[in-house]
């Protein structure tokens, strides 16, 4: 939140991200609060499964789009005020005053206005009414406007500013019975939330399933459920038969294509992508590079069909016309044999991968991890990118690495670094027939490495990493395994900034910033659920989240116990600190007990007792090792924070 007053001239202006979803402002507004944070995210994305037509609306939308006012206020999330307009008119309430005062008290505001009084929309100014959804995130007191988000003249959804003045005359010129968002909204994050988060595995395989059946779900509420008549509303596949009618219609009755109806697709692609990809990240997926490619395809063949129908609303030409229902019955194919695959192959629960099984890393392999930079290179099996300092990186097992790029794209200009030092004893060769150019990196310690690529400049493009040891080493592959218990403090609570998390920090909940030597995947947590509890306490034994200067009150937990796997590559013993705290004060005494992943031969163990007060424990490890938090007593096994040091 940014916060300026000078000269009693005031500003403030709220964090707004980009949306995931903005097909409708319904479903990018409250996103633009949220942020794009991967727990609030995964916690959301098994209600973006299922697709709702509604054949009398003549409408395409997310389920939960029907009726999304009903799902934004009950989301763990977000915590609202409402007014109804009658009582801003009966208390002569201004507009602006009224939004300024709830943004000052860090509260977004969403309601509807008549853009025949806003002059940014030029194809509506004075014109004609237009009665439209408004995010409004911030104002600036010197210029007298407000910061604000939606769509304009058919354009994607994006910021720009309203009057004071334009704002008070939009808002109080609207019929009450229009109001489909029944009064002003204001909503802002929650504090304290006081809920487990999932990623709900075993829902997601359920909402697919009704998909693949046509069956009705979506989290709708009862008000919803009593507004959707069984006649009119089409469900998951059963959808794509009446767009298709729905298009013919339109092409015989010469009019044009709905492209939000398009867009929309196109964005449910993406979101059951980003659902196959956070589900591989987190070990939870089998056969997952089959089943990120069929998806990246259907993705690719939704992005086509959303072009064909803008280019028949430029040219209605029968070509384009065509395209449109064949990638129609395409779409809908690819995506059922899709979802088959994928709900056969969804895991419950969270598996740690054994590196020293990997000899061959492809792209869609969840070690390796690319930054948003790079691209698909379109149907094949390359991604690239052109972006200067763009990188990659990946842990693997081994004692030499050979990096496989496509020749056509590799302007090799990079750097190659291995446990954080730039790599040695690097070779390359060329493979003209399948126009691969090849990077071998050899020399290494038999063990676990963090590999990161950065691009200089130009092109650059990677197809697989080939891991290589000997036998004798995958033998041998436990002996860097270490871990030792070396202290144990109860001083420091929430505190740590001075004392803990010199090379990076893990902050359950919170922020995380990753030593330079390892990657995303080196710590995982199996059979543990987020539980908030509040993100703004004052309680000291509350860590302090640098993301925002505040302390929080976030866990991993289990009611019986949970598996934390953290890797440290390279040969360096590195200290480890978690941080374990009962904020609900059961009297919770545990026992931590390390493992040899590869092995599962104990390391180590140690009783913790008055867990109530906060306490840090400290260890010296490397390689691949799982800590087993169970719980003696109390309600929860948990653990709040992972700090690392040299």
């Amino acid at each position: 939140m940014k916060y300026v007053k000078k000269d009693s001239i005031e500003s403030m202006v709220l964090p707004c991200a980009e949306p995931f979803i903005t097909s409708y402002p319904h479903h990018s507004c409250y996103m633009s609060i949220l942020g794009n944070n991967s727990d609030y995210q995964n916690a959301i994305l098994d209600a973006y499964i299922q697709l709702a037509f509604n054949a009398t609306g003549r409408r395409l939308d997310f389920s939960i789009g029907v009726d999304i006012v009903e799902f934004m206020e009950h989301l763990p999330f977000l915590e609202g005020k409402y007014i109804d307009r009658k009582v801003m008119r009966q208390y002569h309430t201004k507009y602006a005053e009224y939004i300024k005062d709830h943004i000052i008290s860090g509260y977004y505001v969403y309601l509807l206005v008549n853009y025949f009084y806003i002059s940014a929309d030029q194809d509506c100014f004075h014109k004609r009414h237009r009665i439209h959804d408004l995010f409004i995130y911030g104002f600036e007191g010197k210029k007298k406007v407000f910061l604000v988000k939606d769509f304009l003249g058919g354009s994607r959804y994006k910021g720009f500013e309203v009057t004071y003045e334009e704002m008070n005359q939009a808002g109080a010129n609207l019929e009450l019975e229009r109001d489909w968002l029944r009064g002003i909204k204001s909503y802002r994050q929650k504090s304290m939330i006081h809920e487990e988060i999932y990623f709900h595995t075993s829902v997601i395989i359920e909402e697919i399933a009704k998909y693949i059946n046509g069956k009705k779900s979506g989290y709708a509420s009862l008000n919803d459920i009593r507004k959707r008549q069984d006649y009119a509303y089409y469900y998951g596949s059963h959808i794509y038969d009446q767009i298709v009618k729905e298009c013919i219609y339109r092409f015989e009755h010469g009019e044009f294509m709905d492209t939000r109806c398009f867009h929309i697709l196109f964005e449910h692609k993406k979101c059951l992508l980003n659902l196959c990809q956070n589900l591989n990240r987190d070990y939870k997926l089998n056969n997952a590079g089959s089943i990120l490619k069929q998806f990246q395809s259907i993705l690719n063949m939704a992005y086509i069909l959303r072009n064909f129908s803008l280019a028949y609303n430029v040219a209605a030409s029968k070509k384009s016309y065509k395209n449109i229902l064949k990638f129609l019955v395409k779409i809908c194919n690819a995506e059922t044999e899709a979802m088959a695959l994928l709900i056969k192959n969804i895991r419950l629960t969270t598996q740690f991968q054994m590196f020293i099984h990997k000899k061959t890393l492809d792209i869609n392999d969840a070690t390796l991890e690319f930054d948003s930079n790079w691209r698909l290179k379109e149907n094949s099996d390359v991604y690239f990118t052109e972006e200067q300092n763009a990188f990659m990186q990946s842990l693997f097992y081994g004692t030499g690495l050979e990096i496989v790029m496509d020749k056509r794209y590799c302007d090799e200009d990079f750097t190659i670094r291995i446990d954080g030092v730039v790599a040695e004893h690097i070779t390359r060769t060329a493979n003209q027939d399948n126009d691969e150019v090849v990077y071998h990196i050899g020399g290494l310690a038999n063990g676990i490495h963090k590999l990161l690529l950065i691009n200089i400049e130009g092109r650059c493009s990677i197809k697989r990493l080939l891991c290589f040891y000997s036998e004798s080493d995958q033998h041998n592959f436990n002996s860097n395994n270490y871990c030792e218990m070396i202290g144990v403090d109860y001083n420091t609570k929430g505190n740590w900034r001075n004392a803990y998390g010199a090379d990076g920090f893990y902050l359950i909940g919170g922020e995380h910033k990753l030593p330079k030597y390892m990657t995303n995947q080196s710590i995982k947590f199996r059979n543990a659920h987020l539980l908030v509890w509040d993100s703004d306490s004052t309680d000291e034994r509350a860590l302090e989240n640098p993301a925002t200067n505040r302390r929080i009150m976030v866990y991993q937990e289990n009611d019986k116990e949970f598996d934390i796997n953290i890797i440290i590559p390279g040969q360096l013993k590195r200290r480890v600190t978690l941080y374990f705290v009962d904020y609900e004060r059961f009297n919770t005494e545990l026992i931590v007990q390390v493992l040899d992943k590869n092995t599962n031969k104990l390391l180590g163990e140690t009783k913790l007792v008055q867990v109530d007060a906060g306490v840090y424990v400290t260890y010296r490890a490397c390689g691949d090792i799982i800590l087993k938090i169970r719980k003696v007593k109390g309600r929860l096994a948990l653990v709040s924070g992972i700090f690392f040091q040299s």
